[in-house]
Parts: C-alpha cells; structure tokens; sequence
C-alpha cells in the first residue's frame, strides 16, 4: 500500500499490554488530532493508520464502527467515524511487519464484514458530505479556539531548545473562559505538551485559581 500510513504501536509502549483497549488506541489518536493536519494524507479529512501488532488489531475490528472487507487487495479496514473530539475519520488496518504485508482469502472472524472492491471503493465511501462537512467545521473549530496555543507552540519551537510540541485540544465546554496549561517531558528531544482546560479543573487539579500559561 504506497499511501503514508502513520504507525501507531510506539504511542502505547509504556502501557500494560492489558491496558490497551481499543478505546486507549483510537482516544489517543483523536488527542493528537489537531496536531495531524500537516500529516501527509491522501484525503485530508481521513487517517490511515497502521499497526503491527495482532493484539491490537483484534481489539480495534472488534470495536470499530464498520468493517470493510476490500476484495481486490484482500485486506481489512477497522473504521473509526468522525465525532465531538476528532473531526477525522480514522481507518486502521493491520501489517505483520513494516516490511511485510499479508493478503488473505478471507475475511477476519472478529465482526461483521462489508465486502467492497477496493481501497477506491473505500475512499468514496468515507468521503461522504457527512464525513467532508464534519472534518471541515471540526478544523476550522479548532484552529480558532487553538489559535493562542499554535502561537505559544511556535514560538517554543523557534525561540527555545524545544523540538516537538503537542496540543491536546477538548471539547469546547467551557467556551467564554479557558485555561491553557502546558509542561515539558525531556527524554531523547525536548517536548512541550499544552492542552485546554476550564477554570473548574484547573482550580481542582491545582488546589488554588487558575493563572498564566506555564
């Protein structure tokens, strides 16, 4: 499959095996969101994700939204729809290996099955005026709420040793007020987190009033 597809085995390396659900997989994906939209994509509104490990892929086809069986490339496809969090809509398909693929003559035991013809078939499928007006209104949501964090983030990276930030977007509950609060995890590169939240859970997490960005 010559596509970009993103890998997604080492988000959850840190985890307990048994931790990782479906839910922790796909949750985790839709955080990052917002920080995928310059990710390499042959629809901008969709995320072709891979991954490596078997009990991952069993977890996921068993709890995705809908199945699809493509016939032509003898390979399945876990999708996950556009929701409140991520605007994208999130396909997952399974390799052994970066280097190897596999073809099968059936379908997965896991779930049940929508036989299309191809990876084609697919694409038009989940481009829908659904899927397009979700992913667009989701963006241009989150590039205004994100607006003062994307700056903080640019400077970081132009002004400081930082080398990666992540912004962790929310839903947008608390739209008249928000608390932006960001933190700095140094291991092989320095990263800066920054996420959103509302003065309610500031003030719990940090016993006192909520204040300036970090």
């Amino acid at each position: 499959m010559q596509i970009p597809l993103l890998s997604i085995d080492k988000n959850y390396e840190s985890l307990n095996d048994a931790k990782v659900t479906a839910k922790v997989i796909d949750s985790y994906i839709c955080a990052r969101s917002l920080n995928l939209l310059g990710f390499p994509k042959r629809k901008e509104h969709i995320l072709e994700l891979v991954t490596h490990k078997l009990q991952y892929w069993e977890r996921l086809i068993a709890e995705a939204n809908e199945l699809f069986w493509l016939k032509n490339e003898g390979r399945g496809c876990a999708v996950f729809y556009p929701n409140q969090n991520c605007g994208y809509t999130r396909v997952y398909i399974y390799k052994p290996t970066k280097e190897h693929d596999i073809r099968r003559d059936q379908q997965w035991n896991i779930g049940t099955w929508r036989s299309i013809q191809s990876e084609t078939s697919l694409l038009d499928i989940l481009s829908s005026i659904e899927c397009l007006d979700i992913f667009y209104n989701w963006k241009a949501h989150q590039l205004q709420i994100n607006s003062v964090p994307t700056e903080f983030a640019d400077g970081r990276i132009s002004n400081t040793a930082v080398d990666k930030v992540m912004i962790l977007p929310t839903n947008d509950r608390h739209p008249v007020k928000r608390v932006h609060y960001a933190t700095e995890v140094n291991y092989d590169q320095t990263e800066n987190i920054k996420l959103q939240i509302s003065p309610t859970l500031f003030r719990r997490v940090q016993g006192g009033s909520p204040g300036a960005s970090s």
